[in-house]
């Protein structure tokens, strides 16, 4: 009997190790999106600090820049993966849709300053409550595990319902908040089809929405928006 429950148990961390196994990324791939990545948030970093009047050439510029430097000297990479691992895929698709809407449109980066917008305060809002749900997860303070649910396809059905819910409330918005939102929303959709088709950076899908500098990124944010929001009410 008890030879029974160990085989059983055994094949249950079998089917469990397979399962997660099946989740892992290709090794190459994820290190090309590792890549990718870092070089699309110092493109944005240093596109940012260039003239405006350069608008055409300088995400070019910068881009080929930090793809030149990694590809010619690839140990910031290495020392970016030890310290802070990989940047999540929605923040890649964030400085790629930065980069595209800044040279198409002459309106501000979606990556910049978006505070003024309708609505972003509720978007910050969203990323940071969502890490710090992470967070308190890594704590232990959540009766079943968040994170080990990352391996699952439940946080993708919940990331693209949560969108498609953000999408119909743009349709009220006015034009430079509905274009805000819809590139926003949009890099949340292409997180997550990119996330189904490489299981990069790690296989879990929380990862693949949100990386720690996001979340720091996005409680600047969301303290941007309410000071603005305390400045016009007193204003007014």
């Amino acid at each position: 009997m008890l030879a029974a429950q160990d085989g059983c148990r055994e094949q249950t961390v079998n089917w469990n190790e397979l399962l997660k196994a099946f989740a892992l990324p290709n090794p190459s791939v994820a290190q090309m999106l590792h890549n990718a990545a870092w070089v699309a948030v110092f493109s944005w970093l240093t596109a940012s600090l260039l003239p405006l009047n350069w608008r055409p050439f300088r995400w070019l510029l910068a881009s080929v820049f930090w793809a030149g430097l990694m590809a010619l000297w690839d140990a910031p990479l290495f020392w970016l993966g030890l310290a802070f691992q990989s940047p999540s895929l929605l923040t890649l698709c964030l400085c790629v849709m930065a980069a595209w809407v800044d040279m198409r449109i002459t309106s501000r980066q979606i990556f910049l300053k978006p505070e003024a917008l309708s609505g972003a305060a509720v978007v910050w809002l969203g990323l940071v409550l969502f890490g710090w749900a992470l967070v308190l997860d890594l704590w232990g303070w959540w009766p079943t595990d968040l994170y080990l649910w990352g391996f699952t396809t439940g946080p993708l059905w919940l990331a693209w319902g949560m969108t498609g819910v953000w999408m119909g409330w743009v349709g009220f918005q006015n034009t430079v908040s509905a274009n805000w939102h819809s590139c926003a929303a949009t890099c949340v959709l292409m997180a997550g089809v990119l996330f189904v088709l490489t299981h990069a950076p790690t296989g879990n899908a929380w990862d693949a929405l949100l990386d720690p500098w996001l979340w720091l990124y996005a409680h600047l944010g969301l303290m941007r928006s309410v000071r603005l929001q305390r400045t016009r009410i007193s204003h007014s």
